[in-house]
């Protein structure tokens, strides 16, 4: 359950890796579009103030929060793109309407992270009421299309990370029966740049967690 007032607008700029050499897309639904649109600003100013250039932003836009998964897919496919955000917003009426759009999205958006190897960020707002919808586009709660391309950039960032070793001590400290580390591994389309797998961060790593199994 989400908290109040928790959301990471205002965050660390330095904890944020650089999205210079990163290509996103992102997926907005119409519908609401005074929200909608406020996301869109929040998550494009993000990504450019953490270095992503304009032509490395790609915006689709489709009708309503259900066909969100539709067009992250279509980013996904057509568009080399190494994360989406999918940003919509649904505010309750009268009718279960709004439950089965939310269910929708949210299963078709978790499918496609489930399935695929570029991560679709979940951008959908769902409320009771338009001001709390405001609330969260920039108003006291800040902006979650902001908190999105965060998101986004850490991601693809995570992709052929090397894990700490100490980190590693720590959770094997915890007693798991095995350990899954990251020693360069990359999931999907290994990029021009790629340091390759470091077996000596492996050896660290044992050295750390002992006969646990890796």
């Amino acid at each position: 359950m989400a908290t109040a007032y928790h959301n990471l607008s205002d965050y660390d700029f330095s904890s944020v890796p650089s999205a210079e050499k990163m290509k996103f897309g992102i997926v907005v639904s119409e519908w609401n579009y005074n929200i909608t649109g406020a996301l869109l600003k929040g998550a494009i100013d993000t990504l450019k103030k953490h270095g992503a250039k304009d032509e490395n932003i790609l915006v689709k836009t489709v009708p309503g929060s259900f066909e969100l998964t539709f067009g992250a897919n279509q980013l996904i496919e057509y568009s080399e793109v190494d994360a989406v955000i999918a940003i919509g917003c649904v505010v309750r009426g009268d009718t279960p309407h709004f439950d089965y759009v939310c269910m929708g999205a949210t299963q078709g958006i978790t499918q496609l992270n489930a399935s695929g190897d570029v991560p679709v960020i979940y951008g959908l707002i769902t409320t009771n009421t338009m001001e709390q919808a405001e609330d969260r586009a920039g108003g006291k709660l800040g902006n979650k299309g902001d908190e999105c391309a965060i998101t986004a950039i850490k991601m693809i960032d995570s992709n052929g990370e090397l894990a700490d070793p100490a980190e590693c001590k720590q959770i094997a400290d915890l007693g798991v029966d095995f350990l899954a580390c990251g020693i360069g591994n990359i999931h999907g389309v290994y990029p021009a740049d790629w340091a390759g797998l470091s077996f000596e961060r492996l050896g660290e790593i044992k050295a750390e967690t002992g006969d646990l199994p890796l």
